[in-house]
C-alpha cells in the first residue's frame, strides 16, 4: 500500500512538472512566435458550434485543422473582453454556454489532476499575469479547456485587470487529449459514476 502511495506521489509529481513545463515553453514560443503569426478572424466552416465568442469580443481568432492551425479533431478560439478581474461575467457566459451544451466541469485540471481551478498570480521574467485554468467534458468524451488570463501590456508596469484573454480549446474524441481524459477518469472515477 504504501509503495502504491509513493508512485501514484510520484507520478502527479511528474504530470506538475510536464505541466509547468509545457506552460512556460508554450508561453516563450508564441511570445517568439507572435510576432509572425496572423490571427484567423473567419470562422471555419467546420468549428464546434460550442465555441462562440461573446458580443464585444476583441481580436477574434479561430484555429481548426482544416486551417492547418489545429491538431486533429482540436479547434480553439481565442478572443479578448472588457471585463474586470476575476472576469465573473465571462466565467458565468461560458458555464452557462457548455452547460446548456450538456459539458460539466471537471473538479480538477485534465493535465494536473491533483489542482483543483483556481486563480493564480504568476511572475515569469518581466510579465506578471493573472491565470485561471478549468476544463468540462462532454457526453461523447469531448473536451474543452477555458484559458482566462489578465497579464501586462507592453510598455506597461502593471496587470490590465480590465482586459481578459479567453482561449477555449475543443479536443474531439479522437484528440491527443483523449488519453489525458482516460487517466482522469481512473484518478476520479467518482465523478463518471453516473456514466
Amino acid at each position: 500500500m504504501q509503495l502504491h502511495r509513493k508512485r501514484a506521489l510520484l507520478a502527479i509529481c511528474i504530470l506538475m512538472l510536464a505541466m509547468a513545463a509545457y506552460l512556460i515553453v508554450s508561453r516563450v514560443f508564441l511570445k517568439k512566435a507572435a510576432r509572425f503569426y496572423e490571427r484567423n478572424p473567419v470562422r471555419p466552416v467546420d468549428f464546434p458550434a460550442v465555441l462562440t465568442p461573446p458580443d464585444g469580443a476583441e481580436s477574434i481568432d479561430y484555429s481548426s485543422p482544416s486551417n492547418d492551425r489545429g491538431a486533429p479533431d482540436t479547434y480553439a478560439l481565442s478572443f479578448f473582453v472588457r471585463d474586470s478581474y476575476p472576469g465573473d461575467e465571462t466565467s458565468n457566459s461560458i458555464r452557462r454556454v457548455l452547460e446548456s451544451a450538456g459539458y460539466r466541469r471537471l473538479e480538477f485540471l485534465l493535465m494536473v489532476p491533483s489542482t483543483r481551478p483556481a486563480w493564480e498570480s504568476r511572475m515569469m521574467q518581466r510579465d506578471h499575469f493573472y491565470r485561471w485554468l478549468e476544463d468540462w467534458v462532454g457526453l461523447s468524451d469531448e473536451t474543452i479547456n477555458v484559458h482566462l488570463e489578465y497579464s501586462r501590456p507592453p510598455h506597461s508596469d502593471h496587470i490590465d485587470t480590465n482586459l481578459l484573454y479567453v482561449h477555449l480549446m475543443y479536443a474531439g474524441p479522437k484528440s491527443w487529449l483523449r488519453e489525458w481524459l482516460s487517466n482522469y477518469k481512473k484518478m476520479h472515477p467518482q465523478e463518471f459514476e453516473d456514466e
